[in-house]
């Protein structure tokens, strides 16, 4: 007898070699395509979230469109408040502004392929995963990540107090000297790509 809920299941997207890991909200990104480079323009990655995790936690991405096709597992999704659950093939639109949060509340990790119409969170996640490579990241990689979020923002949290003390952060950040890693361009193309 067969599984409606895996036949429906998307395939994992391709990925390159760069990856991203993140042990305190449960998340890894495994990239796959640049947005300046992929015919659609979409910035391209496979995000897995770990039982029980949250992720980040309620933010808004201003100049972007998220899209997220959920290929194993489940994920609750906020946007705009309202709660759903996503399963293998289920895709969520996360329109521009609109904030959003994530948990993950199953026993097993979720996988999702995500794409955002855009580079700018390519912009923030490539240059530390490139920097990184073959490494776990350090404190003052992720400070330097950090240090990249100012205004306009790609990702900022949806709460006033929140978005204020980013923003005293980053210019901290800065003010002590920390430079943001550069932009990232040909990532996806220079023979990164894992299979």
């Amino acid at each position: 007898m067969s599984n409606p809920a895996v036949e429906k299941a998307p395939a994992r997207i391709e990925t390159t070699r760069y990856t991203l890991a993140s042990p305190p909200t449960g998340e890894f990104f495994e990239f796959a395509t640049s947005a300046r480079t992929s015919p659609d323009g979409m910035f391209r990655f496979v995000w897995t979230l770990a039982p029980g995790k949250t992720g980040p936690g309620l933010h808004t991405h201003d100049e972007e469109t998220e899209f997220f096709e959920v290929v194993s597992g489940t994920i609750r999704i906020w946007i705009d408040g309202e709660a759903r659950d996503y399963g293998p093939g289920d895709v969520a639109v996360v329109r521009k502004g609109a904030a959003h949060r994530f948990l993950n509340p199953g026993a097993q990790p979720v996988v999702i392929n995500v794409s955002l119409d855009g580079p700018r969170m390519e912009d923030v996640f490539l240059p530390v995963s490139v920097a990184t490579y073959g490494r776990e990241a350090r404190l003052v990689d992720v400070m330097r990540m950090m240090a990249s979020m100012g205004k306009p923002y790609a990702s900022r949290p949806a709460r006033a107090f929140e978005r204020a003390m980013m923003d005293g952060l980053v210019a901290t950040l800065k003010a002590v000297g920390l430079r943001s890693y550069p932009v990232v361009l040909g990532w996806d193309a220079d023979g990164g790509a894992r299979g």
